[in-house]
């Protein structure tokens, strides 16, 4: 993913970053920096949780709830 001229008006949709193996679940935007993305995949099942939170780190996770906590424990929420 690569961003660039990030404003604080700037504001992502779950929807923007969607891919042939994930659904876009969760953007949390951030003033001045790339947006974290909470993704879905599209054929695991159960589901499986991605957080990449715009530096390349990326995070998986079995349930949605832990992929939010991950992100109040970052900080990013």
């Amino acid at each position: 993913m690569r961003i660039m001229d990030i404003t604080e008006d700037t504001q992502f949709r779950p929807t923007d970053f969607e891919t042939e193996r994930y659904i876009g679940v969760s953007t949390i935007n951030r003033k001045g920096t790339a947006p974290v993305l909470i993704m879905m995949s599209r054929e695991c099942n159960p589901p499986r949780y991605m957080v990449v939170d715009g530096t390349f780190r990326q995070m998986f996770y079995l349930r949605y709830a832990d992929a939010v906590d991950y992100c109040k424990r970052m900080g990013y929420v």
